[in-house]
């Protein structure tokens, strides 16, 4: 059984050279992970975002990408969950976001569950401070939209098998 895409996605490889960039802005990276994270290219993400955490280790919404894919790669979650908290420690809005995306993805803990539903709540507390098309309101949506992340009969989590 094949396990790995057969072409590259050119919009996927555009916005991980425009993400590289020195200055690159948010919206930039937040596109590339939905991207990454719509087409379930969680090793890709883990990988691409990791490496630019290690290269910018002051950049939390990095660290906390890579703590995301780790997390939906079900590969080490203590390690993920590390990488979030840091994040989420460091910056306010987008490292509770993924985080609290991570948090749901993962098998349900009461603890998590707390944590993952205070992380949500604060970013909506604080969506005026996303800039234009980075309105986290939106994602719940879209991934009902393409069934994906999020609607367990369509994406049960990390401890499920995947084809």
């Amino acid at each position: 059984m094949m396990t790995r895409q057969i072409t590259r996605d050119r919009d996927i490889e555009a916005l991980k050279i425009a993400a590289r960039w020195p200055a690159a802005d948010r919206t930039t990276i937040v596109t590339l992970a939905t991207k990454l994270a719509a087409s379930r290219a969680d090793a890709d993400g883990y990988a691409f975002f990791q490496a630019e955490a290690d290269t910018h280790p002051d950049r939390a919404t990095l660290l906390a990408l890579a703590g995301f894919f780790q997390a939906r790669l079900g590969e080490d979650t203590g390690a993920a969950l590390a990488k979030l908290d840091k994040a989420a420690a460091a910056d306010l809005g987008l490292p509770q976001y993924f985080r609290g995306l991570a948090l749901a993805f993962l098998p349900p803990d009461p603890q998590r569950a707390g944590q993952a539903v205070a992380d949500l709540e604060f970013v909506l507390a604080v969506r005026d401070q996303f800039p234009p098309g980075d309105d986290p309101r939106r994602a719940p949506r879209a991934r009902r939209r393409r069934g994906i992340a999020g609607d367990p009969a369509v994406h049960p989590g990390p401890a499920a098998a995947r084809p």
